[in-house]
Formats: structure tokens, sequence, C-alpha cells
């Protein structure tokens, strides 16, 4: 009896150990991860970056078919504004100042939180931004000068500095003085092209004025200045596009560190853009009247285009901001979509002035 019950408590002894080494193995073997396990994993990271670039594409593509839709619209005003006359467009130009001059006050307010200084006082900056936008009315009733309004903005300085609750500083002057010239002053020289370059453009050989119909101004609506405006236009549109195009298919060598996503490639795309629609403008306007001329002009559009969006560039950096506003949608703010315009417009009155001449 006593051997038998050994031999069961022995055999029962074994079974337990053999079910506890099974049980170990298999808590083991549940714990260890499977090759299947691991491959999926791996995979999965995969699959999670392959579904997000869709997305990022998707939102790119809805962001560069919104600014399409918006610059489309703006430009049918912008050109509206020119063709049914210079009142129009000096009404237009001075809304645009507006809101412009907003938007730099409003980077000027950042800047100085950046710096713990004190902000520009509310009613400088009513001041100035109302004094910006009366300057191209300014040039408009004095057919085009600029000199009423430079005076207009001397006061103007003068009014901003006096608003200060206290002895403005030195950095207060500056961004007043910058403000005033960059947003009123500037911009008038548009309506110094619309309104002081009166005289006939275009030539009987030149088809847009020949087949221009006479309930929309005749031939005589194709002024020297009217001309220059849209070929400006055209220009900036064109170089904008080109660098796009360029930089985002070729694009490898930084341009500037102040704005990481120019490169060389597509900046020397812009400038044949502007170039090669400078030349074929010439030749439907018949102004300029030599292809040289036309290429030079393409030439100084984009580099004052270009020099406009490094600028305005500079003071988002400097305010610490990413865009200037958000009034318009896929854009940003005024300043974010016409910074490219507002050396444009004295550069060309320059070349007109100075440089045509020598050309011709």
């Amino acid at each position: 009896m006593s051997q038998s019950s050994d031999q069961n408590a022995s055999s029962s002894s074994s079974r337990g150990a053999t079910s506890d080494s099974g049980n170990s193995s298999a808590a083991f073997d549940s714990s260890a991860p499977s090759q299947e396990q691991t491959e999926q994993e791996q995979v999965q990271p995969q699959v999670e970056q392959q579904q997000e670039q869709p997305k990022e594409e998707q939102a790119a593509q809805g962001k560069f078919w919104r600014r399409v839709k918006f610059g489309s619209l703006a430009g049918v005003l912008a050109f509206g504004g020119l063709l049914m006359g210079s009142w129009l467009f000096t009404v237009l130009l001075t809304g645009v100042v507006l809101l412009g001059t907003a938007e730099y006050f409003n980077l000027v307010n950042a800047r100085a939180k950046l710096l713990n200084v004190a902000a520009p006082s509310r009613l400088s900056v009513y001041i100035g931004c109302i004094g910006c936008a009366i300057m191209p009315l300014i040039a408009m009733v004095n057919g085009g000068l600029l000199t009423p309004g430079a005076k207009f903005a001397g006061g103007l300085l003068l009014a901003m500095l006096l608003t200060q609750p206290r002895r403005p500083r030195w950095s207060q002057f500056t961004g007043y003085v910058c403000g005033l010239f960059y947003c009123g002053f500037l911009p008038s020289f548009w309506v110094t092209l619309r309104c002081g370059l009166g005289s006939s453009a275009a030539t009987t050989t030149s088809p847009v004025a020949r087949l221009w119909p006479a309930l929309l101004g005749g031939s005589s609506l194709w002024t020297t200045g009217l001309v220059a405006i849209f070929m400006g236009f055209a220009g900036v549109i064109a170089a904008d596009t080109g660098a796009y195009l360029g930089g985002k298919s070729f694009g490898k060598t930084p341009l500037i560190e102040l704005s990481p996503k120019k490169t060389v490639e597509g900046a020397v795309f812009g400038l044949a853009s502007a170039i090669c629609v400078s030349v074929v403008l010439s030749m439907a306007f018949s102004w300029p009247p030599k292809p040289i001329s036309a290429a030079v002009l393409g030439v100084i559009v984009f580099a004052s285009s270009l020099f406009g969006d490094l600028f305005e560039s500079a003071l988002k950096r400097q305010a610490g901001v990413k865009d200037a506003g958000s009034l318009i949608p896929g854009h940003g703010g005024i300043l974010d979509r016409t910074d490219s315009y507002i050396f444009t417009a004295p550069a060309i009155y320059l070349f007109i002035r100075y440089v045509l001449p020598k050309l011709a």
C-alpha cells in the first residue's frame, strides 16, 4: 500500500511539474512577439505616413485653388477699375491702402510686445491709417503729382508724434516714417501712372487699340500710364507664378535665409516669366517700342516685386508672425497679397522717366 501510494504521489508530482513547465512555456510564448506581429508594427507607421501624405496634398491643393479663385476675382476687379476710369481705380486703391496700413500697425504693435516697449497710441494709429488712405486721393486731385502727398505725410508724422502719451521713442518715429512711406506714399505711384501719364501709348499698329470698342473708350483709352499699369500687374503675376512653379518643380538651392521657401531656381523661372510676358504684351500694345525695352521692364518688375516680397517677410519676422493678417482666405492679409506691387509702381515710373528715353 505504501509503495503504491508513493508511486501515485510521484506520478502526480511529475504530472504537476510537466503541467507547470507547460504553463511557463505557454506564458513565455504569449509574451514574446511573433514575427508577424513585428512585421505589422514595422509596416503600420509606413501605412499611416502614406495615408497622411494624400491629406497634406489635398490640403495644399485646396489652399492653392482658393488662392487662384481669389486672385482671379481680385484681378477682375483691378482690371475693371483700370478701365472704368482713374477715379474708380483710385477709390479701390484707397480701400486697399487703408486695410494694408491697419495690418502694418498691427505688425508694429506685435513688435512692441516682443520688445516689451510702448506701442503706438490708438489715436496715432487711426491718424496713420486715414492719412495713408488719403494720399492716393491727394495724388488724384493734383493730376498724379506726389509732392502734395509728401507734404501731407510730413504733417501726419507731426500729428502722430504729438498724440503719443509719453515722449516718443526713436523706434516709434522710424515706425511711423516707414508706415507713411511704405503704406501711403509708394502705392500712390499707381495713381501717378494712371493719371499723370496721359499721353496716348497706342498707335495705329496696336491690335488692342484698333479692336477696342468705342463704347469702352476706344483707342484713346490706352494711355502710357494705363498700359504701364497693365504690364506691371501682368509682370508681377507672371513672376510670382513662374517662381512658384519653378521652385516647386526644380527648387533645390535656397535663395535667402529671410525666406526659406524661395529658391534660386524659382527666381530664375520667375525672371524668365516676367521678361516673356513683358515682351509679348509689348507687341500687343506697341509699347515699349523695342523688345529690348520690354525685356528691361520685365527685369525691373521682377526685381521690384521680389524686393517687396522680401521686405514684407522682414516685417513679419521682426513682429514674430507668419501672416500680416487673415482677411483673405488662403492668402493671409492684404499686405501678404499686395507686397509685390508696392515697390513695383515707383520702379515702373522711374523706368518711364529715366530709363526708357535712353533705350528709345
